[in-house]
């Protein structure tokens, strides 16, 4: 397995678990089970752009990130699965509205 150490760019613990989602250079976002210390990664996702931010709600239900080009992402932790279904894109721009299809 390729180290991700040093393309690390930003990282969230879910609260009231042992998870851990990282994102890293390539535009990739992993899971992670920091308290059975797998010595794998879970792919959720692989965007085409960096992910510069990413972190969980307050509840743990939903991950949220943004990536370098303003765009704002959010995943439903409870679905258990890295299909695109899971993936919401948040409307950003002007030509973009919460009644235009938003999922990935």
């Amino acid at each position: 397995m390729k180290s991700i150490l040093n393309e690390i760019i930003s990282i969230s613990v879910q609260p009231n678990s042992n998870m851990m989602a990282i994102s890293c250079r390539g535009g990739h976002i992993y899971q992670w089970n920091f308290y059975e210390k797998q010595p794998y990664l879970n792919l959720l996702k692989v965007f085409d752009n960096d992910i510069t931010c990413i972190d969980y709600s307050p509840d743990g239900k939903f991950l949220s990130c943004a990536n370098e080009k303003g765009k704002i992402y959010f995943y439903d932790i409870n679905k258990n699965s890295t299909s695109d279904d899971n993936w919401f894109k948040l409307p950003v721009s002007e030509h973009e509205s919460l009644n235009s299809p938003n999922i990935l």
